[in-house]
């Protein structure tokens, strides 16, 4: 994969991780929690963090509750704050976003909101990382693939070349077929074998 040396040799401050389970301890606002994406910058305090903070957070739809306590949000808004931080510690320098199933616990839209705007960094020059389960949004929102089967690499490329209904039938043991919407073709499985009525 292009850009893998370069992955292990950045420096600590020029990448950001949001992880799939973020646990934060204390009364925190979504906004507080947000911000903490500053801290490595030194700049947490300044005016013009509170305002980055703010647009950040309204990209990832969560300007109305960036006052709410980070613990009575769901977890889907907790995800999304998560993403901010990780976002606000990118800027301005910061070469790579690492997300592990950043769409858990995400409704569709929110899902498609979170890698829309995961894509948006690659447009400006940062690279994404993403650990995806879901095989129609990586086929849409990636570039390259790497298909895994217990840890052991079966295929990397193009979502299309490597998403094919033999090899995915060989991963998981059920059929696939490709349905194509728009110009993406998105895998969908099934099982033939299945005895749930219809």
């Amino acid at each position: 994969m292009a850009g893998v040396e370069e992955l292990v040799d950045a420096g600590e401050d020029l990448r950001a991780v949001v992880g799939q389970h973020s646990e934060v301890s204390g009364p925190l606002s979504a906004f507080e929690v947000a911000r903490l994406g500053r801290y490595a910058h030194r700049d947490e305090d300044r005016p013009e963090s509170a305002r980055l903070a703010l647009e950040v957070l309204d990209s990832v739809d969560l300007s109305a509750d960036s006052d709410r306590p980070y613990a009575t949000l769901s977890g889907g808004a907790r995800q999304r704050v998560q993403l901010a931080r990780a976002l606000l510690q990118l800027v301005p320098s910061g070469r790579w976003l690492l997300l592990d199933e950043p769409t858990t616990w995400l409704d569709p839209a929110q899902q498609h909101l979170v890698l829309a705007r995961a894509r948006a960094e690659t447009e400006r020059g940062r690279g994404v990382v993403a650990v995806l389960h879901d095989l129609g949004l990586a086929a849409r929102y990636a570039d390259r693939v790497v298909l895994l089967d217990e840890g052991r690499l079966v295929a990397m490329g193009a979502p299309a070349e490597v998403f094919t209904p033999a090899r995915l039938e060989a991963v998981w043991g059920l059929s696939f077929t490709l349905v194509t919407v728009g110009d993406v073709r998105i895998p969908l499985a099934f099982n033939p074998n299945s005895k749930v009525s219809r």
